[in-house]
């Protein structure tokens, strides 16, 4: 397999990693897969529980999907991006629709992908994915004055969750460590203030700000 040379943008090959979670645990009937970069605010067995109706995955939208639709394809509602951040996994239908083994192929293509492993799922997914409430995925990029607003979502839509997020996401390079002042970086300090690396946090970052 080509996973040797994978990479974009601040992400690396490991990324790749979470394609083989159901193969790994496949004792387990349902999986829910979390980045490391999150925050959470309500109990994950309520995400476990949700039904995601006989799909392979559920995860929530995160834009227009960058794959064509069909020529003359009316149904548009299965060509929508999803982050890969947080997932719902069954692994049963999972393993059923090949889901693993068709990602490993269309990776050894040698097709690019600008986001790693999440354009391989969102591609080999299309059509058996059940989109989750945005406040199970609450990328704080898409709040950034400079981010264009979400197609077919309302910027406010993403605003009003803000009241009460299910989990806090710090996608892109951006992080809350090097830009404290940004929206939501408070839901990150709060909890790294109580931890062992408060002190090694904020040391690294006035010698790299130097």
């Amino acid at each position: 397999m080509i996973f040797k040379d994978a990479k974009a943008y601040h992400l690396t090959v490991e990324a790749y990693y979470r394609i083989f979670i159901p193969d790994l645990l496949k004792q387990y009937e349902k999986i829910v897969y979390l980045d490391c970069d999150l925050v959470l605010f309500k109990d994950v067995a309520e995400l476990y529980s949700i039904d995601l109706k006989g799909n392979p995955l559920g995860a929530v939208y995160c834009g227009p999907s960058s794959f064509l639709p069909e020529p003359g394809e009316k149904d548009l509602s299965k060509w929508r991006m999803f982050n890969s951040g947080v997932l719902l996994i069954d692994v049963r239908s999972y393993k059923e629709h090949r889901i693993m083994e068709k990602s490993i192929e269309l990776i050894e293509t040698g097709e690019e992908f600008a986001v790693c492993d999440q354009d391989v799922l969102n591609k080999v997914l299309l059509g058996k994915v059940t989109y989750l409430d945005y406040k199970w995925n609450v990328p704080w990029h898409f709040l950034r004055e400079d981010f264009p607003p979400l197609e077919g979502v309302k910027k406010e839509a993403f605003e009003q969750v803000l009241t009460d997020p299910y989990i806090v996401h710090f996608t892109s390079n951006i992080k809350p460590w090097n830009k404290p002042d940004e929206l939501l970086a408070e839901c990150f300090w709060q909890y790294a203030r109580k931890t062992i690396f408060y002190e090694e946090i904020i040391y690294r970052e006035m010698k790299t700000s130097k």
